[in-house]
């Protein structure tokens, strides 16, 4: 399963609720989980969560996301992705998600 998160944590809890959700459909561990953060959901990767709304949520689950998920990816040139990494995650192109995308049996986007 493919989590896309492109919501800006600035200003929704969108991205505090995906991150949830898929912290807690891998801990599962009955699916694989790859997460995908674009454009303004990429600042959780690098800005604190204090920031954010429900910025509590993102801070709990952020670091439970990292140790479940498969992969967590950031798109490439993504100009939200700015200062140290909180957590791993790997660059991917648009191409290249596309594909992901394609291959997966489930795509949920926030």
């Amino acid at each position: 399963m493919l989590i896309v998160i492109a919501s800006d944590p600035r200003t929704s809890h969108r991205p505090a609720e995906a991150i949830r959700v898929a912290a807690g459909l891998a801990a599962l561990g009955t699916l694989p989980i790859d997460v995908c953060f674009c454009g303004a959901a990429a600042l959780v990767l690098s800005k604190p969560s204090e920031e954010f709304v429900d910025g509590e949520i993102i801070e709990k689950n952020l670091a439970l996301l990292e140790k479940q998920a498969q992969d967590i990816w950031a798109e490439t040139g993504d100009p939200f992705l700015e200062g140290a990494k909180r957590i791993r995650y790997t660059r991917i192109g648009l191409t290249e998600l596309s594909q992901l995308a394609n291959r997966q049996s489930q795509v949920i986007r926030f």
